[in-house]
């Protein structure tokens, strides 16, 4: 029987530039594929493979996955965001709508687990200010060296709330604020994008969809 090999495709992506080095991590997933590089790869079926890639078109999840199903893969995660609860709430983000379809995409064409990371962080200084649904490096490396992926179809949200300091009564105060305006804008939240934009020139790093998945993730854990 050939030996499993543990695959990453999605070398070039952040989260595995900061995970390939960590602990439990360089000895078992000793290959890293671009996308671009998956269709002349010599997969097994016997193969584990860790989908970090992310196309930002439909089109190209399905080819991905479709190439995966043609060399036999049947043990592959598919590594999403905790932001496609978004899509609970309304389609206009780009990221989690896309996320979410492809979610489903690889479940449906390689059977594929997924597993949902929130922000992820070395450090958690590093993320925005306010509640925060969010993985750190360590858990996920711990998570991943685990002896098993999830088993097929499963789902696992693989991230916890992680509050953060505002810098100030400032920044604090539009926090509430735009969460006020979020909340009234309903299933059209994207007509707070001119804000958005502001709020991302000021260095402030919690709005758009971020807010809103962190707000629905807070009441879904809540209830």
């Amino acid at each position: 029987m050939t030996a499993r090999r543990h695959i990453v495709i999605g070398k070039n992506s952040a989260v595995w530039h900061s995970l390939a080095h960590a602990e439990g991590i360089a000895g078992k997933f000793n290959i890293a594929l671009s996308h671009s590089e998956v269709g002349g790869f010599p997969f097994s079926a016997e193969d584990e493979v860790w989908i970090f890639s992310y196309a930002p078109t439909d089109a190209g999840n399905v080819q991905l996955f479709d190439t995966l199903a043609a060399a036999g893969i049947s043990n592959a995660v598919y590594v999403s965001s905790a932001s496609v609860i978004a899509t609970d709430v309304t389609q206009c983000y780009r990221y989690p709508s896309i996320k979410k379809r492809a979610e489903l995409e690889a479940q449906k064409r390689i059977g594929a687990s997924i597993v949902r990371l929130g922000l992820v962080y070395r450090e958690p200084r590093e993320l925005p200010a306010g509640s925060n649904m969010a993985t750190s490096i360590a858990k996920l490396a711990g998570f991943m060296s685990q002896d098993s992926a999830p088993p097929a179809g499963a789902i696992v949200n693989l991230f916890e709330r992680t509050d953060r300091p505002f810098s100030g009564r400032v920044e604090q105060s539009l926090y509430s604020w735009y969460g006020s305006l979020q909340s009234a804008a309903g299933r059209w939240p994207c007509l707070l994008r001119p804000i958005d934009y502001i709020l991302r020139g000021l260095g402030m790093k919690w709005y758009g969809y971020v807010y809103l998945s962190n707000r629905l993730w807070n009441t879904t854990i809540s209830s």
